[in-house]
């Protein structure tokens, strides 16, 4: 049985036209799959970088909290105004 020109042309439209939306399908698939790929290493070094600032927060915390003690005021007056406590004597070395 011979089928008529015209339904054989169609089959092959029908033919190319799975072609094609197979093979966008694979495409668009396989592009997703690096850009999902590209995020998983984006969302993993955010993550580094949260744990990082959480651990320097805490860290500042701790030294907020530092700050309010007596021993603490001494040391910075110490060390950054040069402030001594009565009856100490600071000496200086002017050479070189």
């Amino acid at each position: 049985m011979k089928l008529p020109v015209k339904f054989r042309r169609s089959s092959h439209m029908i033919k190319l036209l799975v072609f094609l939306v197979v093979g966008s399908s694979v495409f668009i698939l396989v592009s997703q799959r690096s850009q999902i790929q590209e995020n998983k290493a984006k969302a993993q070094s955010l993550s580094r970088q949260v744990a990082q600032v959480r651990q320097e927060n805490q860290d500042l915390r701790t030294d907020i909290e530092a700050l309010g003690s007596d021993e603490s005021v001494r040391k910075i007056a110490r060390e950054m105004l040069g402030l001594v406590e009565n009856g100490e004597v600071i000496f200086s070395d002017i050479g070189e």
